[in-house]
């Protein structure tokens, strides 16, 4: 019985072990989950408002506007920015015709994250008016923003404006066909192995010469 006792007092010991040490990944998986489910929704409307601020300008809020947006990009969307609005002197273009935009956004969601990256994607209307022109004109765009965390808050470092022959492709991974693949048959239509095959034509067979036995 003693000896009974000295294999069961480590074994539990194992046990025990054993049951904290998945308590504590259990534990750790749960706060990982609720961290991306929090992302999601703070990514969402972090989109949002950057978009707003991107493409929603009037005369006098548009250096605020510029100013913001461009404290909220990062790498290539940053840049791509700085070429279309700054370089392209569109803050003159607003004060001078008196231009102004609104936006409204029709839907968002988000595609993909983790506690610390997301891409949001974004359907938007802007409408646009200027002081000598009456007519409202409107531009829907499909925005699909690439997020990070930069201290603590969220950024977009990447900025694709889709068509309506890129949204798939942005969308959902392409699996490439490999190289001995068989393309699937139709229906009604036989697979490669089925199909039946030419039939080969019966070879003349040789006839005796003359003079051989």
């Amino acid at each position: 019985m003693k000896k009974l006792a000295k294999w069961l007092v480590p074994l539990f010991g194992i046990l025990v072990i054993a049951s904290v040490a998945t308590a504590v990944v259990l534990g750790v998986r749960m706060v990982n989950a609720k961290a991306a489910e929090n992302a999601r929704d703070d990514a969402k409307s972090a989109a949002e408002s950057i978009v707003t601020d991107m493409f929603g300008w009037n005369p006098k809020n548009i250096d605020s506007h510029v100013t913001a947006t461009m404290n909220r990009l990062r790498g290539a969307a940053k840049k791509e920015y700085e070429k279309n609005v700054i370089e392209g002197r569109v803050v003159e273009g607003i004060k001078r015709n008196g231009v102004n935009t609104a936006i409204t956004i029709q839907g968002s969601g988000v595609v993909t994250n983790t506690k610390d990256t997301a891409k949001v994607l974004l359907f938007i209307n802007q409408s646009s008016t200027q002081h000598d022109v009456s007519e409202v004109q409107l531009t829907k765009s499909r925005l699909l923003l690439t997020m990070s965390k930069d201290d603590g808050e969220w950024v977009v470092e990447g900025l694709d404006v889709l068509e309506d022959d890129s949204l798939q492709k942005k969308l959902q991974e392409v699996d490439e066909k490999p190289s001995n693949a068989v393309p699937i048959p139709s229906e009604g239509k036989p697979r490669p192995s089925e199909e039946p095959q030419p039939s080969e034509e019966p070879q003349p067979s040789e006839e005796p010469q003359p003079g051989t036995p």
